[in-house]
């Protein structure tokens, strides 16, 4: 198990880039799980958003982690 972390700027790519990396190791058979840290509460796999654009590329599991 690799653990990679994206960080950085609201509106920088980050969402687009983790479904990318999602997307391509699934093609080569990597399971691959997400983890979204937010200091706000949110609802899981609300269409449209990170956790939903997670699993819709192939991670599982999702996860959501809040301050809240």
């Amino acid at each position: 198990m690799t653990p990679i972390h994206i960080i950085g700027q609201p509106g920088s790519g980050k969402t687009t880039l983790i479904v990318d990396i999602i997307k391509e190791l699934n093609k080569q058979n990597i399971k691959v799980g997400s983890m979204k840290h937010s200091a706000h509460v949110h609802e899981l796999d609300k269409p449209g958003k990170d956790s939903f654009l997670h699993r819709q590329a192939g991670a599982s599991p999702v996860s959501m982690i809040t301050g809240k």
